[in-house]
């Protein structure tokens, strides 16, 4: 439980910086969070094949 919770804590920054592109006002901000949850969406399926 303690590996979760320390993983949690490093990951709770991008994932906050990541929400407030998602929410933002400005459009641009917001197509660099679309952008970028696709190429992580397809960094994970490339990559699955190593699991």
């Amino acid at each position: 439980m303690k590996l979760h919770a320390e993983l949690y804590r490093h990951l709770a920054p991008g994932c906050e910086r990541f929400s407030a592109l998602l929410h933002s006002e400005d459009e641009e901000e917001r197509e660099t969070a679309d952008r970028f949850r696709a190429d992580l969406d397809d960094y994970v399926r490339n990559n699955a094949f190593l699991a």
